[in-house]
């Protein structure tokens, strides 16, 4: 897990990538969390919900 210290860094980001497709197509995404510190306590991370595009793709 990552510690996060609303003190030291209010965003977390990351680089994603995917290189394993049949197709050989690579791929990458950057995401960026805010981080709000609005009750003084350790940052908690609600669950995700699952968007369908299809039945093969999901976006959570």
């Amino acid at each position: 897990g990552v510690r996060v210290s609303h003190a030291d860094n209010t965003f977390l980001s990351f680089v994603c990538q995917e290189m394993n497709t049949a197709e050989h197509y690579n791929t990458s995404i950057n995401i960026t969390i805010s981080v709000l510190d609005g009750d003084d306590q350790y940052p908690q991370f609600l669950p995700c919900i699952l968007f369908y595009l299809d039945e093969k793709s999901q976006i959570c």
